[in-house]
């Protein structure tokens, strides 16, 4: 397999390149080439992980080499261009959040995968934690109710959030299904920069209640996620970025702790942070996908014709950037209801 590595920033140099050298070492053999438009970066991302051939464009890596998938890392502004590139020239891609700025961005990346293998990287659906979380919900066999998450960061005055707010929306959609409606309140903090807390509240299609609280400026990195059903109430913990501090997921019932496993009982802990944060699972997911191709007896019933599923697909993912541009442009109170078709 010949894979391009699009885009060598700082998330690229932390979770992603370690994950793919990962994958090197522990599943298959696979050749890396390299498309970065600034030297620096260059530079430092092959003193650190090794030398490869590396281009400054899409285009020219294009014109010169025989790709078999792609990984991209670029800024949200020019992500959907770099990655309809890649698909329409026969190039599978897994690319980071989110896939579009737009809606209509992500419909055109729909229209140009066709049925290339393609994935959005939602890491969290890959999370141990949640993972587990949707375990014990699925085993309870009880509706649930309500999901909430807890969002805060600290010192992120980013102009535009939402591209790092759609995380917490994806995760709740993986964990409860599509949205109905949502309403949000966004009031500015005044000050030098300025910021928006978050409160958005909403319903499931299933009629279950959610809600996000996000502080993008406060004293710690929270990510948290509270599933309520009838007589339980399960709560996961992601671990927090850079800080060492395990995840975890507990269990209650009847106002009491029932059990609790955190990531060391579920065999992430003594892992690099691209496992502990899922990256790695869903590298490999995608990879798989594009390196095994077709294995209908691995996938029995899959309507692609048993390809193994490479992740988040564009059409999985697009509420999640539909809610995200509506968040980003809307006024400081406003509702949104979701379309009966897409």
């Amino acid at each position: 397999m010949r894979l391009a590595v699009v885009g060598l920033g700082q998330f690229n140099t932390r979770e992603h390149a370690p994950s793919i050298l990962r994958y090197i070492d522990e599943v298959a053999p696979i050749e890396i080439v390299l498309c970065e438009p600034d030297p620096g970066r260059l530079h430092a991302w092959q003193q650190r992980f090794g030398t490869h051939p590396a281009y400054a464009s899409v285009d020219a890596m294009l014109v010169a080499e025989r790709l078999d998938a792609a990984l991209v890392t670029v800024p949200p502004e020019v992500t959907c261009g770099v990655v309809e590139t890649l698909l329409r020239a026969g190039v599978p891609a897994l690319t980071e959040k989110p896939p579009g700025l737009t809606a209509d961005e992500t419909r055109r990346l729909i229209r140009a995968a066709g049925e290339l293998p393609h994935a959005v990287a939602f890491n969290r659906r890959f999370i141990a934690v949640l993972r587990r979380a949707r375990e014990i919900v699925r085993d309870a066999g009880a509706e649930v109710r309500f999901i909430g998450c807890e969002f805060h960061r600290t010192g992120r005055y980013d102009p535009d959030f939402t591209t790092t707010l759609i995380h917490g929306i994806d995760a709740l959609r993986s964990l409860g299904g599509d949205f109905a409606e949502l309403a949000v309140r966004k009031p500015l903090v005044a000050g030098d920069p300025p910021f928006r807390n978050w409160l958005i509240t909403g319903t499931f299609r299933s009629g279950a209640l959610w809600t996000i609280t996000s502080l993008p400026v406060s004293g710690r990195w929270v990510e948290r996620y509270t599933l309520v059903m009838r007589d339980v109430t399960v709560v996961a913990q992601l671990s927090q970025f850079g800080q060492g501090s395990p995840g975890d997921v507990r269990v209650f019932r009847d106002g009491k702790v029932e059990s609790t496993e955190d990531d060391a009982s579920l065999g992430v802990a003594e892992g690099p942070e691209c496992v502990r944060f899922g990256v790695y699972d869903e590298v490999k997911q995608f990879l798989d996908a594009v390196r095994l191709g077709p294995s209908p007896a691995a996938v029995p019933g899959c309507p692609d014709g048993g390809r193994g599923d490479p992740g988040t697909s564009f059409r999985e993912a697009l509420q999640s950037v539909e809610v995200a541009e509506f968040l980003r442009n809307c006024p400081d109170t406003a509702h949104w209801t979701a379309r009966e078709t897409d």
